[in-house]
């Protein structure tokens, strides 16, 4: 295949998953406030936000660097996207712990907590197989993953909404984190087949890749700080219905 004709078929797919995904999210949303108003709603949407800022952190932004660094050195690739999937592992775990601790927080704790850190684990292996993908130029396995998140999240909300007997906001929260690992793992075989992951821990790849990644995953945090941090104030300084319109 050439170059431009891989290049045109990856943009396509990217768009076309991207547009699905929103028409997802937009429905979703449009049930999903209507069944459970303005106030539960508002603590949904809060504590999505929360785990989008902590997946953030636990991404630090180790996969824009990981795709460059492991194409520049296709001799040592497995190995280097191994490290880094694992040094991906280890800070989803701690980010998700540090949001259970939100927990122990008077005005910002809630039972969802403890699915929203599920969400964050999903994430990162979602993002850690696409990591895989786009160092073989294979955009179009991300954007099937993105469409089948985006769909079983909005089937999973519909079954919940047509069959729950209360309002109960962690099980959307958790359907959302069930809904992004399903969508990954169905393409994990693709990467452990092909054997392009080495786990061998190499403190010089560990080393050199988090002086490279540090200043991407700062820009990356503070940008999702300053577009997430508006709901947690709100909910902090005024309630949830504040923050559900």
């Amino acid at each position: 295949m050439s170059v431009s004709k891989k290049i045109a078929i990856n943009t396509f797919s990217q768009i076309l998953a991207k547009t699905t995904a929103i028409a997802f999210g937009v429905l979703g949303t449009l049930f999903l406030r209507r069944f459970l108003g303005r106030s539960l709603y508002g603590d949904f949407v809060f504590i999505i936000s929360l785990a989008m800022m902590f997946a953030t952190l636990a991404d630090f932004g180790s996969h824009l660097i990981g795709v460059r660094e492991a194409n520049q050195d296709k001799k040592n690739q497995a190995q280097i996207l191994g490290n880094i999937i694992l040094l991906r592992f280890l800070l989803a775990i701690i980010a998700s712990l540090i949001l259970i601790l939100f927990n122990f927080l008077p005005r910002l704790n809630h039972p969802a907590l403890i699915f929203a850190s599920l969400i964050i684990l999903a994430i990162s292996f979602k993002n850690s197989l696409t990591l895989v993908f786009h160092s073989q130029q294979k955009l179009t396995t991300f954007s099937w993953m993105n469409f089948l998140a985006g769909l079983f999240t909005f089937l999973g909300t519909l079954l919940l909404i047509f069959t729950l007997k209360t309002k109960a906001v962690s099980a959307f929260v958790f359907n959302l984190s069930l809904a992004t690992f399903l969508s990954a793992i169905f393409f994990l075989p693709r990467v452990l087949q092909k054997k392009t992951l080495n786990f061998k821990p190499s403190k010089a790849i560990l080393k050199k890749f988090l002086l490279q990644t540090a200043p991407m995953g700062g820009i990356l945090l503070l940008f999702t700080l300053y577009s997430k941090i508006d709901t947690v104030l709100l909910k902090n300084f005024k309630d949830s219905a504040a923050v559900g319109i």
